[in-house]
């Protein structure tokens, strides 16, 4: 018996390992294979997709409002214009946005062409849409971004906020203290996607079956005829 359970449960975590894979394959069917056009004013407002492979139209990306990940020299944590940018998370609303609306009743109030200092701006701390972009290469770039920007569109593939490591979430939380993080969901800006780990899982799942189902029957027959496991009897009459 102990010479077998090995071998049983070589098969058994075969079957396992091909029947998650399969599964994620088939789940990963819904996704699409160009990015699904998305609501965002439904996302706003209560973080709920219908697909992971999605894409954005006309929208306003909150530049201002962002979170920057940078690679900085050891030892220092000095910034300067070309230090490299890891990525970058800021948030995105839909154009006909009801704080929008508030910003351009404020904005009205100063004379056209004068700068508006973001303190004069009510504070944005409870978006759910995030997008997560690599686009920009250095700092220097990051800083030209304007307070905010009509964009076209964005496409990637959503995830929950809550999926992200942990660094990368807790970058999101400071920048959003007001958010409810179990609805939040961000746009990894070009993402497409990927079964690579079903196709781990499948090829584990195959390779632990066929040794475990094989070594079961090599054994089997090799146990079958070895002449040490042959009971005879001595029939002589001594």
């Amino acid at each position: 018996m102990q010479k077998v359970a090995p071998r049983i449960f070589l098969i058994i975590a075969g079957i396992v390992l091909t029947a998650l894979a399969i599964e994620g394959f088939v789940a990963g069917r819904g996704n699409a294979t160009e990015p699904v056009l998305q609501d965002l004013s439904k996302i706003a407002a209560d973080g709920e997709y219908t697909d992971s492979y999605a894409k954005f139209g006309q929208h306003v990306a909150l530049y201002d409002e962002r979170a920057c990940s940078m690679r900085t020299k050891r030892f220092s944590s000095r910034i300067h214009p070309d230090t490299p940018v890891r990525f970058i998370f800021y948030p995105i609303i839909p154009p006909n946005h009801s704080r929008l609306k508030q910003w351009e009743k404020i904005a009205s109030q100063f004379a056209p062409g004068k700068p508006i200092l973001k303190k004069e701006f009510p504070p944005f701390n409870d978006c759910l849409v995030f997008v997560k972009t690599k686009r920009y290469k250095k700092f220097g770039e990051v800083e030209k971004l304007p307070m905010m920007a009509e964009v076209p569109q964005v496409s990637g593939m959503l995830i929950p906020a809550e999926e992200l490591p942990g660094e990368e979430l807790k970058l999101l939380t400071n920048l959003m203290p007001a958010t409810d993080w179990s609805k939040a969901v961000v746009l990894q800006e070009g993402a497409k996607p990927s079964f690579w780990w079903e196709l781990v899982m499948l090829s584990l799942g195959a390779i632990f079956f066929g040794f475990g189902a094989g070594s079961f029957l090599f054994f089997q027959k090799h146990e079958k005829s070895d002449p040490e496991h042959e009971v005879t009897s001595d029939a002589t009459g001594d």
